[in-house]
């Protein structure tokens, strides 16, 4: 069985304050959503594979939240690294 640390998803607050739902969705915003619904489908593949029981499922559920942990850290650590470069643009 794999150790409860190795699943801990990283955290971030994606939804400041200036956003408003009355406003239409900006880049930012669809981004930010985006990295959400990796989220989710991070957590969602983990549930997948706790719960298999033939092997060739669970190779497969294995395949797919290593996919999905990607996804998720890739979309994060972009949208981490546009809002630094719009921190220090703006701090200029």
């Amino acid at each position: 069985m794999v150790g409860k640390n190795r699943w801990r998803f990283p955290e971030i607050k994606l939804f400041p304050e200036e956003f408003s739902l009355n406003r239409p969705l900006t880049e930012e915003m669809q981004e930010i959503m985006a990295v959400e619904q990796a989220k989710k489908e991070w957590q969602d593949t983990r549930k997948q594979f706790e719960e298999a029981t033939v092997p060739e499922l669970i190779d497969q559920a294995i395949y797919q939240m290593q996919a999905a942990e990607l996804k998720y850290m890739y979309l994060l650590k972009r949208v981490r690294a546009k809002r630094e470069k719009k921190r220090s643009e703006a701090s200029e």
